[in-house]
């Protein structure tokens, strides 16, 4: 049911490297973004995508976006451990961990944006998380895709504050998630 605003989603990912998707409690933003876009961009095959929800601490979860879940529990261990390296270098250390990606693009989702503002109680971690994705998107644009699932009521809190350009990327690339029509309902329902 999710067809036309899937297609439109890849599009702007396909044009940008910047995508701001919101809407209310329950529309189905998580479920476009995952089951849609990032779907059709794993079947391209030429993507490496990472998908992080901020939780209260959005850093140790950015670096754990970069650990092979598959490895085994002390090489996700090591793995973390350099990463949790990397992005306490800020956006320096997020370009190198994407940069030396074989993958021709980088897609950072971030699903569940809001909770950097709900969950996340330090300004100080928040505000080196912002830094650190908004600065390694301008360090290597053509290489990273920083996409944000958030609720619509949160977009206000990212344009309260400079927050590293990300007032301005969230105002120029928002694209809304509206409730799904009738017969929307019915095509994700019987198919």
């Amino acid at each position: 049911g999710r067809e036309s605003l899937t297609r439109t989603l890849i599009e702007k990912v396909t044009h940008n490297n910047f995508l701001a998707i919101a809407g209310a409690s329950g529309s189905g933003k998580s479920s476009v973004l995952r089951a849609g876009l990032l779907q059709h961009l794993r079947n391209q095959r030429h993507h490496e995508i990472h998908i992080l929800v901020p939780g209260e601490h959005p850093l140790q979860n950015l670096a754990l976006a970069f650990v092979d879940g598959t490895a085994r529990r002390l090489d996700r261990a090591e793995q973390q451990g350099k990463a949790e390296n990397q992005i306490k270098a800020g956006a320096d250390g997020l370009r190198r961990l994407i940069q030396n990606s074989s993958a021709s693009k980088v897609i950072l989702a971030i699903d569940q944006f809001e909770e950097v503002f709900t969950l996340c109680q330090s300004a100080t971690e928040r505000q080196a998380f912002f830094e650190a994705i908004m600065g390694a998107l301008a360090a290597i644009p053509s290489k990273l895709c920083l996409i944000l699932a958030m609720r619509s009521d949160f977009i206000g809190k990212c344009l309260e504050q400079d927050y590293s350009s990300l007032a301005d990327q969230v105002q120029t690339h928002l694209l809304s998630v509206r409730p799904m029509r009738q017969e929307e309902l019915v095509q994700a329902i019987t198919k």
